[in-house]
């Protein structure tokens, strides 16, 4: 019987390459059971990386979750504003040629002549419940000046102190002396959750 000697190596060396190939293959291969070939250690930084990502996108969450009340009352307090100088400027365009704001005496006066929107006199054409902080608007004309009072209903007097007196120094410079802050001003006024700003 004769062997031949290069037939054989030949075979030897391609099998050889095919094992390594497959090999490689397998090593490569990101899904199927090839995946268990992967070492401990490559496992094991896989499941870090996720971890880390997962930890990441986590207080991401939380972050965004822990801003949104105060997204909500910046988003509030900016409308409050836009409200209130629509109802002062309302006041200004009913007194007219009026010697004064005497018969000013509710905010239906305004809505009645259709000076302000109904996002402003609600349902009930009289302010109630249409501000918002889910309280009323209401007016009062005295002589040569008139009030816009809030109620701020979804603010606990107690408990929101800080945002009560951050929306009051934010309106304080809308007032009739222009004030630079709520503190001593005395066109702005009220106790608990209610704003009065004199115009």
């Amino acid at each position: 019987m004769k062997i031949n000697f290069k037939k054989t190596a030949k075979r030897i060396i391609n099998f050889s390459m095919q094992n390594e190939v497959n090999n490689l293959k397998i090593a490569l291969a990101p899904n199927g059971n090839e995946r268990e070939s992967l070492s401990f250690s490559q496992r094991g930084a896989m499941v870090m990386d996720n971890m880390i990502a997962v930890g990441f996108i986590a207080m991401l969450l939380i972050g965004i979750v822990a801003s949104i009340p105060t997204i909500n009352h910046k988003l509030s307090a900016s409308q409050f504003q836009k409200q209130e100088a629509e109802i002062a400027s309302a006041a200004v365009s009913w007194k007219k040629q009026r010697s004064n704001y005497d018969g000013l005496t509710s905010l239906k006066v305004l809505c009645d002549r259709q000076l302000l929107d109904k996002s402003i006199c609600g349902s009930a054409g009289s302010g109630a419940a249409s501000n918002p902080f889910g309280g009323d608007w209401a007016i009062k004309g005295t002589k040569g000046t008139f009030a816009v009072t809030a109620v701020l209903a979804n603010l606990d007097a107690t408990k929101d102190l800080g945002r009560i007196l951050d929306l009051k120094d934010t309106m304080a410079p809308s007032t009739r002396m222009q004030c630079s802050s709520a503190d001593g001003c005395t066109s702005l006024g009220g106790t608990g959750n209610t704003i009065i700003m004199t115009h």
